[in-house]
């Protein structure tokens, strides 16, 4: 995730610097989003399985 949010900084950085994004910039930005709120899904799913595991 952390190497993700690097790639967000950097997208940021180039626009500043630039004044723009190239299209296929943005829709990789959203595809990431996309894919970190799938992970973050999961993981907080994975969190509850692991509480529901060592409840019993």
């Amino acid at each position: 995730m952390a190497k993700i949010g690097g790639h967000f900084n950097q997208i940021a950085r180039s626009a500043n610097i630039g004044g723009t994004v190239d299209e296929d910039i943005l829709e990789t930005n959203a595809e990431l989003r996309e894919t970190m709120a799938e992970v973050r899904e999961r993981a907080e799913r994975i969190e509850e399985l692991a509480r529901e595991v060592t409840r019993r």
